[in-house]
């Protein structure tokens, strides 16, 4: 939260309330991203906070986006496969679980996925991937739930929710970051999709959306493609609704009230309930260790598992910013002055990647010939001993049978 950005937004406060006092006020903001970082009741101070907010007309999405700082004043120039580009063509702006963020190849919605497509790259190294420079602006710092200065920067799929679960590293001012990418990828075969949802215990992510499109009324939320992500986040934005009646701002959002500064309370002591790995159970060590809530049956919200899952684990490598070392980075640069700024690259780390394959390991094929195995080798029994069986016990008999039983009449 910038603190230059406070000044003037508001055009009409109480006459008790002067500015600066409001100002000191405004760090309350960051519980609407964490409820209860600030210990103590807090609840006079939130609502007042909110009537100024309402009297002023602003919504909690217009003063976030007032006391954050925008994409075009956080990236200064960016590069894609090695070509300086215009930084608002890759970047724009979105909403994650931190807030406001800055996002590159983000498909946020169905919509969204049927014309844009993710940007590829065809090699690896840092001069072939994404270079930014990034200029977080301590100076302007007034509050933050970190303490640290730089960006933040998450590391996830395109069409997943960018939530907790994703890869996070933490970009410090004045130095140059180099962001590794190995992804792995977990693929499921043909005959994994023949087997019933229940006995592979996965889904695919066009079963799960047939699954949503046939659920009664609408989604709270929205989003490009089924993915268990996807499908938990929906399912903590639903539990906070049915409990507080609104859903926090920085999910997305589907003709819902937004929670602003009065529902604080409400988020903060249902907090244990929507921001676990299981929403809607009250979790301890107890439950973890004993209850059989926690199975395959009773997943939160009837998420399942991806049958097709994307990693991107990172290594990073860190030195400080210097560009006086740099003998071709001037359209990077342009003389500026990054005292405070960093420089950020990200890319893949080789040409090859890991990709772990889930496969149909015992069928019935499997089965008949591990039948036909142990039998053989323990009671010496194969195919053709079962015709022979079933030839001198069933065919053979009944044959002697009726050949006695005609020369009886014979006589």
């Amino acid at each position: 939260m910038g603190k230059l950005r406070l000044w003037g937004i508001f055009r009409e406060l109480p006459k008790t309330m002067s500015e600066e006092y409001v100002t000191r006020q405004m760090r309350l903001l960051l519980e609407l991203t964490d409820p209860g970082i600030f210990k103590g009741n807090l609840k006079s101070n939130l609502s007042n906070l909110q009537g100024i907010f309402d009297d002023n007309g602003y919504s909690i999405e217009d003063v976030v986006r007032s006391v954050s700082q925008n994409c075009s004043e956080l990236l200064l120039s960016c590069k894609w496969k090695g070509s300086s580009t215009p930084c608002g063509e890759l970047f724009e702006e979105t909403i994650s679980r931190e807030g406001l963020c800055c996002s590159f190849n983000y498909v946020r919605t169905r919509e969204e996925k049927k014309n844009k497509s993710p940007k590829r790259i065809t090699a690896c190294g840092y001069q072939t991937g994404l270079t930014a420079l990034i200029n977080p602006r301590p100076e302007d710092y007034f509050s933050s739930i970190l303490g640290a200065y730089g960006a933040k920067v998450y590391l996830h799929f395109p069409y997943d929710y960018p939530d907790w679960n994703a890869e996070t590293k933490v970009i410090a001012s004045g130095y140059q970051v180099f962001l590794s990418i190995s992804p792995e990828e977990t693929h499921s075969t043909y005959d994994v999709r023949q087997l019933t949802l229940r006995n592979r215990k996965c889904i695919f992510s066009d079963e799960g959306d047939r699954m949503n499109d046939m659920k009664k009324g609408s989604s709270n939320l929205t989003y490009a493609e089924y993915s268990y992500t996807n499908c938990v986040t929906e399912c903590r934005a639903t539990i906070v609704k049915e409990l507080c009646g609104c859903i926090p701002y920085y999910y997305p959002q589907n003709e819902t009230r937004v929670c602003n500064l009065r529902d604080v309370q409400c988020q903060q002591y249902n907090r244990g309930r929507y921001r676990t790995s299981f929403p809607g159970a009250q979790l301890s060590n107890t439950i973890l260790t004993s209850s059989p809530l926690l199975n395959d049956a009773s997943r939160p919200c009837g998420c399942q598992p991806d049958c097709q899952l994307y990693r991107y684990p990172v290594e990073e490598s860190t030195g400080l910013l210097d560009n006086s070392n740099f003998f071709n980075q001037k359209e990077l640069f342009r003389d500026m002055d990054i005292k405070n700024q960093s420089l950020v690259h990200i890319f893949f780390s080789d040409l090859v990647s890991i990709q772990y394959r889930r496969n149909v390991a015992y069928d019935w094929r499997n089965l008949f010939a591990s039948f036909g195995g142990l039998l053989g080798l323990f009671a010496g029994f194969s195919l053709m001993s079962g015709f022979e069986v079933i030839y001198f016990f069933i065919v053979r008999l009944i044959t002697d049978t009726y050949m006695r039983h005609k020369r009886g009449f014979s006589h």
